[in-house]
């Protein structure tokens, strides 16, 4: 008896003839909203420690705000 061939079946993919799988680019909405979101977080933001420590002992205790 030969060596059997062995051909292995490929899962059933419908074939689309004409679309190419390419990934789509981001959008103007979703750059803009991103954009939107920094910009937010940036200027909402405290950027000194002091207001920092504030909030956290507002929130809870200064011994659980003992971090630095």
């Amino acid at each position: 008896m030969g060596a059997a061939q062995f051909r292995p079946q490929l899962a059933a993919r419908p074939a689309r003839v004409g679309l190419a799988e390419e990934p789509q680019p981001l959008g103007l909405p979703i750059l803009l909203a991103v954009g939107l979101l920094v910009l937010m977080a940036a200027t909402l933001a405290p950027e000194r420690p002091q207001d920092q420590a504030a909030i956290c002992q507002r929130h809870n205790g200064p011994v659980a705000c003992r971090v630095w």
